[in-house]
C-alpha cells in the first residue's frame, strides 16, 4: 500500500507538478528562476530523504543528503564533493563551500552565485534535456581568462531527475524501511499542518 502511495505522490507532485514545472520555466528562458526552483526542490527531495521537510533549520542537512542520490555522468560523488573557496570583500576566505552556501544560499538571499559565475539553459527539445552527457550541472569552467562557476540548468535538471529516480527505487525496489518511513513522515507533517486563521 505504502509502495503505491509513494508512486502516486510522485508522479502528482514530482512529475506532472515540478519536472513540468521546470520544463516550461527553461523553455521560457527563465534562466535564474530555473536555479532557484531546481535547488529549492532538492533541499524538498532531502527534506522526503530525512524525514525533515518542514523541520527548521534542517534545510543544508536535507539539501545535502539529497546531493547524495544524485550523480554525474555515472560519477555518485560528483555533486556531493563538489566545493569552492570564497573569499569575501573584506579579504576573509572560507573554505570547503558546496553547492549549497554557493549557489541555493547566493541565489536565495542575493539573487546570485557567491563569485564569478553565470546561470544559463538552453530549450528543451522533444528529442533531448537541452543538454548532452558530458554537461554537468554545476562546474568551473575558464571563459576569456577567467575562471567562472557555471550552473547549467538543464544539466542539473537532467541530474535532478536522476537522483528522483534513484530515491524512488530504494523506496520501491529496495524496499529501505528508513527512507519509507521518512518519507511518511515527512508527507504526514507537511498535510497536517493547519493555517489558524481568525
Amino acid at each position: 500500500m505504502i509502495d503505491k502511495q509513494i508512486k502516486e505522490y510522485f508522479r502528482e507532485i514530482i512529475f506532472n507538478i515540478i519536472f513540468k514545472d521546470i520544463e516550461n520555466c527553461i523553455n521560457a528562458k527563465a534562466n535564474y528562476t530555473v536555479a532557484l526552483a531546481l535547488l529549492s526542490h532538492t533541499e524538498f527531495l532531502g527534506g522526503l530523504i530525512t524525514g525533515k521537510l518542514g523541520v527548521q533549520g534542517n534545510s543544508e542537512s536535507n539539501f545535502n543528503r539529497a546531493l547524495e542520490f544524485f550523480e554525474w555522468n555515472g560519477d555518485k560523488n560528483y555533486y556531493k564533493k563538489f566545493k569552492l573557496d570564497i573569499q569575501e570583500d573584506d579579504g576573509s576566505i572560507s573554505t570547503g563551500n558546496g553547492i549549497y552556501k554557493l549557489i541555493r544560499c547566493g541565489l536565495v538571499h542575493e539573487y546570485f552565485i557567491k563569485g564569478q559565475s553565470f546561470v544559463h539553459n538552453n530549450q528543451i527539445q522533444i528529442t533531448d534535456n537541452g543538454c548532452i552527457d558530458s554537461d554537468k550541472g554545476v562546474q568551473v569552467i575558464e571563459y576569456s581568462g577567467q575562471k567562472l562557476l557555471r550552473f547549467h540548468n538543464n544539466a542539473y535538471f537532467r541530474d535532478f531527475k536522476l537522483a528522483c529516480k534513484n530515491y524512488i527505487e530504494e523506496i520501491t525496489i529496495n524496499n529501505d524501511p528508513k527512507l519509507i518511513s521518512n518519507f511518511s513522515t515527512s508527507i504526514s507533517r507537511i498535510h497536517n499542518r493547519k493555517i489558524l486563521f481568525e
